[in-house]
């Protein structure tokens, strides 16, 4: 503001009396005190003069005289200006009691403009308006009286009081030869257009254009006018002719004004060089000048820009913001960014402003949604498309799709069990989608609950193809909890259906299913039947051996069935059938094919040719000694060469048998009986009471003890006639003494009887009892075991109380009940008790006493799994790479070894090793393990910076791990990385928002998101948006001199 600096000599002029000039003969000190306070006053130096005034104040005596009377005065009112200059404290005071007992002499007058003007430069404007207020302005001159009360205006003004500014000034702006002239229309116009006189401040703002000072500032508010009173052909015509004059100040504010009057028009390719104007050259944005500017460049084709405007709308929970994720969606979705897209469409279909909209924008979601493999979420958005929606039916038919392709089927299932009246389509889906949960549930071992919805997608079989499978999981899970009358009519069930199919998956087909037929007529002693389904099986995988991709099928199965063919011609007794199986299974050296030798020895055997049985067993023997048939062919040589009576030779393969299995066989007390047999067949009794006596310490059966302590007896009793040495062997003997047997064996019969009758808590009271009064007693190694067996019963389920059981059973050593005891106590271990130290213990030792081929690969199974969940790496290694090699592995256990290797290699920075492996998993896998691995693959490619890569990767793994929420989440963090490692800020914070607004599981998961959303942001902040609303005008924010 330029004002006048010379008003207080201009009050001096008008008071030539306060000076006696002529009197320059006499000088009292009063006048040299006050001459010297001026000079001082003059230059700033208001302390000193303010004490020279003080002192001229002070000597001035004759108060009647007017000379003196007026240099006091004047004393009096410098003085009080120097207090005001210098803030004292009482500096106020000394000027209102100056002015009332001057007033209303022309000093007051002089005193309050000064004042006032004081303030007025210390932009004190209340306080300068007081003492203007007390300086009369109409006795002052024209200049004087145009300065004074543009003061006053501009005080109003910049105090917001607009209408008492307009008051002020309004003399003075129809006042051309005013010095005033311009700056009072120029703050009139202001005041006006404040109080929405927009004609008046139109008319006050046109005077000034051809004012120097205001000609620059004025284009701008008068456009602004023209705009606001929505005159938008003016604001084009004025303000597009301004906007090109580069001395204008506030040109950007005025370019974004045309480009506006041009977006209200809807002609959008003019608006958008103004609006790009004013972005760039310092105009400040509010959320709806972003958003006219990104629809502009949207309407334009110019979708990148656009992009990064309407972005700026993301925090926006209005009209506006809606309107503007929507347009960013299409942008997205037009520059081929699904991702961003979907995000952008989900958060517009989240609000409520625009119902038709939101509609748009949650239909758009769900098919990206689909799109991008992201089934749950779709699933989610098209239920939420009403019935009478435009979308509905194409909602219903994309609906469909994501159920079947989805893997969370849980929420698939829900979802179609809710709606009422289920249309013929959606029942067909209904009855896919259960048989799909049904199969994902038998991979994760959960076959009562998979058993469940098999049944479910049977109560519906629209679909015969589905429904022939779902009787086949029906006949398997049936089949592998050994309800083998279940099984077989399930099995006949599909067998029958499935002849019409040449489509269906190799794990259940025609041939499987009658594999597995087979058995159950083998297990139900119908060998003519189980012949017949084996033989079929056999035909039909040998038909497709070159298209059948399942190693297992190709080998294991084929040659199972092979010597179960054998089995039921020999269960016959059509010996010369067996031996073609048999032999074919030799000759292929199948799965079990020493099995198959060993049988070929029995026939032999059976057909009166026990030299050739005997060469067979040496062959068995010799070739394959640590098979586990190797202790069968040593008992049944020393058997058969005992039948031969050449029992010198028999005693050799028995004694093998003994030395190199005791501890691993259950044959080693038949060896035991059998050599104490020949031993008294050949007159040695001290031999055969040896071999006897060994019996009870090697876990007998209660018939095995029987025949040694009968032996026993007979030696002592009737060949040695040293019947005191008999009873005094069976003190020795727990259980076996001559005045507790009976009782041992009441009490432990009285035990089994509840346990036999399904009465599992009697039982175990019973056998508690027993093994408390005979704890080392005949029957107590049964007792542990059938005391195992009632605690793991359903109705019990104390399943710590049965491992300890099984493991007393198994650290007693080998007996018939070892095997079992091994298995049921390393699997309480593992699946219950998460005891996974004994989990491991146990399944190796199931391992090495298992007695089926089949019973020693789900051992094997287990110690992988055990090995990994104690991270023994050395073990795990070992086992996994003989389960993802066996024959017999199913393609999921296939799978779960190749992930243990491959996170074993992971673990250890092996990505290379790795990475093979994990593939491997996401072909054949579809559990946990499957979205794991898929995760893991995911971060190498991240390590490897092969971004593209691993994008496209996380978007096939969102598909697939539908349903497994926390590896979702994962993924969408580890796409935020990628996106944030490519400059793409935009994409990786959406990765995170969709993380922070739909995941709800592991708070771990949400607060890395959440930290690593608020890091991204906080390194590329976005620009704060104001409110949406009209942009107003601020005047009140002037550079000096305006």
């Amino acid at each position: 503001m330029i004002l006048r600096k010379g008003i207080s000599f201009f009050f001096l002029l008008l008071t030539p009396f306060l000076l006696l000039a002529q009197q320059s003969t006499v000088f009292t000190e009063a006048n040299l005190a006050y001459k010297r306070g001026l000079d001082f006053y003059n230059q700033h130096l208001y302390g000193l003069a303010q004490k020279e005034f003080k002192e001229a104040i002070e000597l001035v005596r004759p108060a009647n005289e007017p000379e003196w009377r007026s240099l006091k005065t004047s004393a009096e009112l410098y003085h009080g200006k120097c207090a005001v200059r210098l803030e004292q404290p009482e500096a106020e005071k000394q000027v209102f009691d100056f002015l009332r007992n001057q007033a209303p002499s022309p000093q007051a007058s002089q005193a309050a403009l000064e004042i006032g003007d004081y303030y007025f430069d210390k932009k004190k404007y209340d306080q300068a308006l007081e003492y203007y207020d007390m300086a009369p302005t109409d006795a002052a001159s024209g200049a004087l009286r145009d300065e004074i009360r543009f003061k006053q205006g501009y005080s109003y003004f910049v105090t917001k009081r607009f209408s008492l500014a307009k008051a002020a000034l309004a003399g003075i702006k129809e006042n051309t030869s005013s010095e005033w002239y311009y700056p009072a229309n120029y703050y009139f116009g202001c005041a006006a257009f404040f109080e929405g006189y927009y004609d008046d401040a139109a008319k006050a703002f046109v005077r000034c254009e051809n004012s120097d000072q205001y000609s620059r500032y004025v284009p701008y508010y008068i456009t602004q006018i023209y705009f606001a009173k929505k005159q938008y052909d003016l604001v084009i015509s004025y303000g597009g002719v301004k906007a090109k004059d580069e001395r204008l100040r506030n040109r950007a504010e005025l370019s974004q004004l045309v480009g506006q009057a041009y977006f209200e028009r809807g002609d959008f390719k003019n608006a958008m060089p103004y609006l790009e104007f004013a972005a760039t050259n310092g105009a400040r944005l509010r959320a709806s000048d972003y958003y006219q500017l990104g629809y502009a460049q949207y309407q334009n084709g110019y979708y990148k820009q656009a992009i990064e405007n309407l972005e700026q709308l993301s925090k926006q929970d209005s009209l506006l913001g809606q309107n503007g994720m929507y347009h960013l969606g299409d942008c997205y979705l037009r520059t081929d960014n699904k991702f961003a897209a979907r995000n952008a469409f989900g958060k517009a279909a989240n609000m409520n402003f625009d119902k038709s909209l939101k509609e748009d924008a949650l239909f758009n979601y769900a098919k990206l949604s689909y799109e991008l493999k992201y089934d749950r979420d779709a699933l989610i958005a098209l239920q939420g498309i009403p019935a009478n929606s435009r979308y509905y039916e194409d909602a219903q038919a994309l609906m469909s799709q994501v159920f079947l392709n989805t893997r969370d089927y849980d929420r698939a299932i829900a979802t179609l069990e809710a709606v009422p009246n289920r249309t013929p389509r959606l029942n067909e889906t209904y009855q896919q989608v259960t048989y799909l949960r049904g199969l994902q549930l038998y991979q994760n071992n959960q076959k009562d609950e998979a058993r469940r919805f098999f049944n479910k997608s049977l109560e519906n079989p629209i679909n015969p193809r589905t429904a022939a499978l779902s009787s086949f999981w029906l006949g398997s899970i049936s089949n592998e909890t050994e309800e083998f009358t279940f099984s077989r009519n399930h099995m006949s069930s599909f067998l029958a259906q499935a002849k019409s199919y040449r489509d269906l998956p190799e794990e259940s087909s025609l041939m499987m299913g009658q594999y597995i037929q087979g058995y159950n007529y083998l297990k139900l002693n119908d060998f003519n039947n189980a012949l017949t389904n084996f033989k079929a099986s056999i035909d039909g995988i040998k038909r497709d051996i070159n298209s059948i991709q399942s190693p297992q099928i190709k080998s294991g199965v084929l040659g199972d069935a092979i010597l179960r063919a054998g089995d039921c011609h020999f269960k016959r007794n059509e010996y010369r059938n067996a031996l073609t199986y048999y032999d074919e299974a030799i000759a292929k050296k199948y799965d079990g094919f020493e099995y198959a030798l060993y049988q070929k020895a029995m026939i032999k055997g059976l057909q009166g040719n026990s030299l050739d049985k005997v060469i067979l067993l040496e062959e068995l023997v010799t070739k394959y000694p640590n098979s586990r048939y190797t202790d069968d062919a040593l008992f049944q040589m020393g058997d058969t060469y005992t039948e031969m009576g050449q029992l010198n030779q028999a005693v050799t393969p028995l004694k093998r048998l003994i030395s190199d299995f005791r501890g691993r066989s259950n044959l080693i007390n038949q060896a035991l009986l059998k050599l104490g047999l020949i031993s008294y067949n050949q007159g040695n009794t001290n031999a055969a009471l040896n071999y006897y006596k060994q019996v009870f310490s090697n876990n007998p059966e209660n018939s095995e003890a029987k025949d040694a302590l009968a032996a026993i007896e007979e030696i002592y009793v009737r060949d040695l006639n040293r019947p005191d040495e008999y009873f005094a062997f069976l003190e020795t003997v727990p259980g076996y003494n001559i005045n507790t047997a009976a009782k041992d064996s009441v009490t432990f019969y009285s035990a089994e009887v509840q346990f036999q009758n399904g009465r599992y808590v009697q039982a175990i009271d019973g056998l508690t009892n027993y093994l408390a009064r005979y704890p080392n007693g005949r029957y107590s190694l049964d007792a542990y075991y059938l005391r195992g067996e009632s605690y793991s019963s359903q109705l019990i389920s104390r399943f710590d109380m049965a491992q300890k059981d099984y493991a007393t059973v198994v650290e007693r050593g080998p007996s018939k009940y070892y095997p079992k005891a091994s298995e049921k106590a390393a699997l309480l271990a593992y699946s219950y008790n998460k005891d996974y130290p004994s989990a491991l213990l146990y399944a190796r030792k199931w391992e090495e006493s298992a007695t089926t081929e089949s019973s020693r690969f789900e051992a094997q199974v287990l110690v992988m799994r055990a090995a990994y969940a104690t991270k023994n790496s050395a073990v795990l290694t070992e086992y996994a790479q003989k389960v993802a090699s066996s024959r017999m592995a199913s393609p999921e256990q296939v799978a779960t070894a190749n992930f243990y290797l491959g996170k074993l290699a992971y673990d250890s920075g092996d990505f290379a090793r790795a990475l093979p492996y994990l593939q491997r998993v996401t072909q054949s896998s579809t559990t946990e393990i499957m979205a794991e691995a898929y995760h893991l693959q995911a971060q190498i490619l991240y390590r490897q910076r092969s971004y593209a890569q691993a994008e496209d990767l996380i978007g096939t793994a969102n598909q697939a791990s539908a349903g497994y929420d926390d590896w979702i989440a994962r993924n969408l963090i580890l796409l935020s990385d990628v996106y944030a490692d490519q400059g793409d800020k935009n994409s990786a914070s959406a990765a995170l928002e969709a993380v922070l607004e739909n995941y709800k599981g592991d708070p771990k998961i949400i607060s890395e998101a959440r930290d690593k959303y608020n890091r991204l942001n906080g390194i590329n902040p976005n620009q704060p948006v104001s409110p949406s609303g009209t942009k107003g005008i601020d005047l009140l924010d002037m550079d000096e001199g305006n």
